[in-house]
């Protein structure tokens, strides 16, 4: 008996988790980390440091480079540097093109030519507050 309530509440939980296929890809500020964190496949990752504002995601459930996402760190400075509001909504593809042009970094170019089109695709955009 006790087995069939626990059966039924799994069934119950099970039933309300959210389908994986409604996943969206998405962008955030962590105002604690002061970094922008963008991933556009849900899955487990990894993170590499690229340089010392660029960390990429990459999927654990494969031996290829399947980056699935990036983290820009240290963005108040960023921002600043770029002349940038650090308030309101930043479309990211445009973010990703000025950050080029301000850090002519091999790591922030290989995040541009990565991720630019999936961001423009996506129209993601990132709200800083």
């Amino acid at each position: 008996m006790m087995s069939n309530v626990l059966n039924d509440n799994l069934e119950d939980f099970i039933a309300g988790l959210p389908d994986k296929s409604e996943f969206k890809p998405f962008a955030y500020y962590d105002k604690h980390l002061d970094c922008i964190r963008v991933q556009i496949l849900d899955c487990s990752f990894k993170e590499e440091r690229k340089n010392k504002i660029i960390t990429v995601l990459s999927a654990n459930h494969t031996e290829q480079n399947n980056f699935v996402g990036f983290n820009i760190k240290g963005i108040r400075y960023i921002f600043e540097e770029m002349k940038l509001p650090l308030s309101g909504v930043h479309k990211l593809s445009d973010l990703i093109d000025k950050l080029v042009k301000v850090f002519p970094d091999i790591s922030v170019m290989q995040v541009k030519d990565l991720f630019r089109p999936i961001l423009r695709d996506q129209d993601l955009s990132v709200d800083l507050g």
